[in-house]
């Protein structure tokens, strides 16, 4: 995939990318654009990959197959993917050999195989993800601060490993371990590095965090909603070695007793009656081909289907010289990269061009 590249399945039926055992350990996805030149992982932005399913179980379970290669950055997500992996096989789901700084990967299920993900970039928050018979679920090699949020692990040996000395600090929040070794292998440092906190985390027939040195266990059971684990600095004086402190839950925040989540919204449920192609309406025409101002056109189609239709807008640059208002209860959904470009106001108003919400 080059920059700026959408790869886009049918969110009712996603299809089903199957890797040939030629393939061997090339990713059936490669996310990574080295056309960028030196440092091309901390380049590549707007890129995604959405509803589809990847499926390496034809390879050799001997052969480190690779589901996907996501080394991107900003701007860049995963979300409804669903991997699959032979069992007990060398396989892994998605890599991040060339670094990067990427930030969510969410929506998206992990069967079988090695490890679902191997994080080495500088962020990421991993956002109702499901590991199913994975060796390890997501192995942090590399990572600044890592936020594991809505996340289950079954049937793995481990959840998180944090067994390299090359972690800042995880965050695992409303999350749950079940027939798992341990839902964390943990490094303890002693100095700050492989900082660990958990909220909210229930534990069934697995230890919630081992030793990566020992083996042994350094918390057996749940951290209830309500209660932080701590491990790690505190401040630099004060090093946790495993503390439980009371925290409050704002209710305004909660649903279900979790924070707060909603998927990318893809409105597949929605009639295709239920939406108006901005380039549709023949009595507002409008072009998008950065040449036309179409801003008259697009503010009236804004108002004519104002709450009452959700507004699609093809891929294209929208040149307008006007200001685009778009009023209460719109929905108004790009397709990839379709850009609206304000430009040749008076001087006096260039100071408001742009879009009002």
């Amino acid at each position: 995939m080059l920059v700026t590249t959408f790869l886009v399945g049918d969110a009712l039926n996603p299809p089903v990318l199957i890797a040939d055992p030629a393939l061997g350990g090339q990713p059936v996805i490669n996310g990574y654009d080295a056309h960028q030149g030196d440092g091309s992982a901390t380049k590549n932005f707007l890129m995604a990959v959405r509803n589809v399913v990847v499926d390496t179980t034809e390879v050799g379970t001997g052969v480190p197959a690779v589901g996907i290669d996501w080394s991107v950055s900003q701007g860049c997500s995963l979300s409804n993917v669903k991997i699959r992996m032979p069992n007990f096989s060398s396989h892994v789901g998605i890599t991040m050999n060339q670094g990067g700084s990427g930030i969510l990967i969410s929506d998206s299920q992990f069967e079988g195989g090695a490890i679902g993900i191997r994080v080495n970039g500088q962020q990421y928050q991993f956002k109702n993800l499901s590991f199913n018979g994975c060796n390890v679920g997501i192995s942090m090699d590399s990572v600044y601060v890592a936020v594991v949020q809505g996340v289950t692990f079954a049937n793995c040996n481990f959840g998180i490993d944090m067994s390299r000395n090359k972690t800042g600090v995880v965050s695992l929040v409303d999350s749950s371990v079940r027939a798992c070794n341990a839902g964390v292998n943990n490094l303890v440092t002693g100095y700050g590095q492989n900082s660990l906190v958990i909220d909210n985390f229930q534990v069934t027939d697995a230890a919630a965090v081992k030793s990566a040195s020992d083996g042994s266990t350094l918390r057996a059971g749940s951290v209830a909603a309500g209660q932080t684990w701590v491990m790690g600095y505190v401040n630099s004086n004060n090093l946790q070695r495993g503390t439980t402190y009371p925290i409050e839950r704002p209710a305004g925040l909660l649903s279900a007793g979790k924070y707060f989540t909603a998927p990318l919204p893809q409105y597949e449920k929605y009639a295709l009656d239920q939406f108006v192609n901005l380039k549709g309406d023949p009595q507002y025409p409008v072009y998008g081909d950065n040449s036309r101002d179409d801003g008259p056109n697009i503010n009236a189609i804004l108002q004519k289907y104002k709450g009452c239709k959700i507004i699609f807008v093809p891929q294209g640059i929208y040149l307008t010289k006007e200001t685009i208002y778009v009023p209460p209860g719109t929905r108004l959904i790009g397709e990839t990269l379709s850009i609206f470009n304000g430009t040749s106001l008076a001087r006096e108003t260039q100071a408001s061009l742009g879009t009002e919400w």
